[in-house]
């Protein structure tokens, strides 16, 4: 005989047991764009004294946009503040953030009382939840696992799954690139960092399961803790990726003059001054070579100093399936200035190389003074 006691503890772990079931299905659905199954699966997880943060902040954004169900802000609201104040969510900081884009600049009392009211009513109208839905002969595509990983906590297999379709040299998939995001904002299966979520956030901007307007305010979110380098960098990464083998470079070139080159240009300095050259090479699909910088000492005595910076990048040549190309871009630093020498096509493939195959200066081109003291360049491989 099954004693009471036993009863009453699997009534108290039904809400959790259809949680971890329900909420994974809920946010399945929303990557998959069924909007009124995600809405079906996703109300009854957030209802009572405990509500689920993940399903509370997907349905919050469902009732944002009007996806699914009648758009209703009190509602949203309500949904935001719950995700946002969990102590369990991963989504304290996006919840936080779209609940003040709700209320906006100097909401007025009634708003939040109309917010409290609608959390009220969830409360008190407790929903018993769906069983999880069978999709009979379709197996679940990697961003739909990967969500259903993120939202059942387990971080580190999300990252495993979500990245390679976020990070790649495409924008790809805007559901993996938005959780992804979060993940970098949170330090979620991943080392935080904000340039890196910003990115991401950007790439996820016009396929969001959130939709444009929520997107763009996690945008606007992060990018307010960035410096306008650091944007500028985080805008370069979503066109290029984070696999792309883009390597920052500072190089010392005398006593006092120096330059770092990241993705988005160069930064020269010289006696105690800086000069910032922008210069994105953000190329869709780009795969870096290490960039090179290589001192010359020049003239008839070789007594004159020059200094040259390489980069080079292996980028289609058209529409596919066109070869790639390396193209090589040369500069020379006079003081401050950077001044542009050469951008050529040195190197032809008929695929796109990856990081293992992608070679190095040295294996293509190589800088040197002639007999007559001048600078060139010659070609070292095909």
């Amino acid at each position: 005989m099954i004693s009471t006691r036993t009863i009453v503890f699997a009534l108290m772990l039904c809400p959790r047991m259809a949680a971890a079931q329900t909420t994974p299905a809920g946010v399945q659905a929303i990557v998959r764009g069924d909007y009124a199954a995600a809405v079906d699966l996703l109300t009854p997880m957030v209802d009572g004294e405990d509500p689920d943060p993940v399903a509370a902040f997907f349905l919050a954004s469902l009732h944002h946009t009007g996806r699914g169900v009648r758009s209703d802000y009190e509602q949203a609201c309500s949904l935001y503040s719950d995700a946002a104040r969990s102590a369990a969510s991963p989504f304290a900081r996006q919840g936080e953030a779209l609940l003040g884009d709700i209320a906006g600049t100097g909401a007025p009392p009634h708003f939040w009382d109309l917010c409290e009211r609608a959390r009220s009513d969830r409360r008190n109208h407790r929903l018993i939840a769906p069983s999880m839905p069978a999709r009979a002969g379709t197996e679940l595509t990697p961003a739909e696992s990967g969500a259903a990983a993120f939202a059942s906590g387990d971080f580190s297999r999300a990252a495993q799954i979500l990245r390679p379709l976020a990070e790649g040299s495409t924008p790809g998939d805007g559901a993996a690139a938005f959780l992804v995001g979060v993940m970098y904002e949170n330090g979620l299966g991943v080392v935080p960092d904000d340039i890196n979520a910003c990115a991401m956030y950007l790439r996820a901007s016009q396929t969001s399961p959130l939709g444009n307007g929520p997107q763009d305010v996690l945008v606007q979110t992060v990018a307010r803790r960035l410096t306008p380098a650091q944007f500028q960098m985080a805008s370069a990464l979503a066109i290029v990726g984070l696999e792309s083998g883009f390597e920052p470079m500072i190089a010392t070139l005398g006593s006092a003059q120096w330059l770092t080159l990241d993705l988005s240009g160069v930064t020269v300095a010289a006696d105690g001054k800086e000069r910032r050259h922008d210069n994105s090479w953000a190329v869709p699909g780009s795969i870096f070579l290490p960039a090179r910088y290589t001192q010359l000492m020049t003239g008839h005595q070789r007594d004159v100093p020059r200094h040259f910076i390489e980069l080079a990048q292996w980028i289609p040549a058209g529409p596919p399936p066109a070869e790639w190309q390396l193209l090589w871009r040369l500069y020379e630093v006079r003081g401050l200035d950077l001044v542009d020498v050469s951008v050529k096509p040195i190197a032809v493939r008929d695929r796109r190389p990856d990081l293992a195959t992608r070679g190095t200066l040295d294996a293509f081109v190589r800088l040197q003074v002639n007999d007559a003291g001048d600078a060139e360049w010659v070609k070292t491989g095909r």
